[in-house]
């Protein structure tokens, strides 16, 4: 987490964050990073011409809220830009507007749109406003507020991203060219945290860089993760035990059912409430992945979600995939179809008559994408096309 030297005061002390986004969420502690450049406090003299940072480091993981994507290029336009700060009469948040004055030093001015940034801004991100599809760039943070508000004398100022970026290592890291998938995170989230998405997702993610560091962020939104390059397939079997209210006397039965199939063991039902969500990272990595497939399989009958994640630096990753797709994949669309189908007819039934009925055509189109005829890949794209337009029709029954 980034803000301002002078905000913390002092580089021993350990303070309480709070996430404005993250209602419920309980504060986390931080105390100063370790890495190099994560204390740089203001100049005595001149404090313009030089930087007032603190780079901290969360105690526990950081609450499921998205990174902020940080921009080194500030516009040549006037456009608007966001600031948001805590003031002792703001103490739940204040969003003010500002425009890009000239430089000041380091130092970027900010001019008011309306009011002035106060006290108690500091440390916040300056950034641009988000709008038609791009998500909101960090800019800067708010560094300094300078005057009185009377006769216009107040002058409030960022820090640029550009200019952290040349001494601090991780705000250079994290601003460069492909820091973050931005695609990777908006398709992980919806996942995630949309109940109409299918049961199975899979995605090839490479081992370091933005891409695996998007992954690596959005598995906090998981309940269960299972490393293929570390833990075998008894060890999944005991992390989904866990979850399951096992006597001791099934607890046997089900660790076999799970890892070689037959029937299941009686009592055993899908999880209740909210679907878990299991990540499965490298299954490419896993020695036997064509074991793992029918272990995940079954997991799926138990109701949790799976996100399959392959590396791609294996002999086996692209078999894998390929298995994954025929196996877990294209089953699980299909299961994630017909459960639309039906949530489809439910609304139909109490729809106005001249409104058109299409789980019917829906239904009919269902039967056409037939495994005998077209492989795996071709129908998982044929099945995930029809489950996009279904959700679009079960939100808005009239759709067409």
């Amino acid at each position: 987490m980034l803000t301002c030297a002078h905000v913390l005061g002092d580089a021993q002390q350990r303070i309480w964050v709070e996430f404005a986004e993250g209602h419920g969420v309980a504060p986390v502690g931080a105390r100063l990073a370790p890495e190099p450049g994560s204390w740089i406090p203001p100049a005595l003299h001149a404090p313009e011409s030089g930087l007032d940072v603190a780079v901290l480091a969360l105690e526990q993981d950081r609450p499921r809220l998205d990174p902020a994507l940080l921009g080194r290029d500030l516009p040549a336009d006037r456009r608007t830009l966001r600031a948001t700060g805590y003031t002792v009469h703001h103490e739940a948040g204040l969003t003010l507007f500002a425009t890009l004055g000239g430089p000041h030093g380091r130092w970027v001015q900010l001019d008011p749109v309306n009011d002035p940034v106060e006290e108690g801004f500091s440390g916040g991100a300056v950034s641009t406003v988000a709008e038609d599809g791009a998500p909101a760039e960090v800019l800067g943070m708010t560094v300094a507020q300078v005057g009185t508000a009377t006769a216009g004398q107040e002058r409030s100022y960022m820090l640029p991203v550009a200019a952290l970026a040349r001494e601090v290592p991780l705000v250079d890291e994290l601003s460069t060219p492909g820091a973050w998938d931005v695609a990777l995170r908006q398709r992980l989230r919806d996942w995630f945290e949309c109940d109409l998405r299918p049961p199975v997702e899979l995605c090839l993610v490479p081992e370091g860089g933005g891409r695996d560091r998007t992954l690596q962020h959005a598995l906090a939104r998981a309940q269960l993760v299972h490393d293929c390059a570390t833990r075998d397939r008894r060890r999944l079997t005991e992390q989904i035990a866990a979850q399951l209210p096992l006597g001791h006397g099934r607890l046997s039965a089900f660790r076999t059912w799970l890892l070689y199939g037959g029937e299941p063991p009686p009592g055993i039902a899908a999880l209740p409430g909210r679907p878990v969500d299991l990540a499965v990272l490298g299954l490419d990595r896993d020695p036997a992945p064509h074991r793992m497939l029918p272990v995940l399989a079954r997991v799926r009958h138990l109701g949790l979600r799976v996100l399959v994640v392959v590396r791609g630096d294996t002999p086996r990753s692209e078999e894998t995939w390929r298995r994954t797709e025929s196996d877990l994949l294209a089953p699980g669309l299909e299961q994630h179809v017909r459960c639309l189908l039906a949530e489809l007819r439910e609304t139909e039934r109490y729809a106005p008559p001249h409104r058109p009925r299409l789980a019917d055509r829906y239904a009919a189109e269902l039967r056409g994408i037939a495994p005998r005829w077209a492989d795996a890949h071709t129908r998982v794209g044929l099945l995930a096309t029809l489950a996009e337009r279904l959700r679009a029709a079960v939100r808005e029954p009239s759709a067409p």
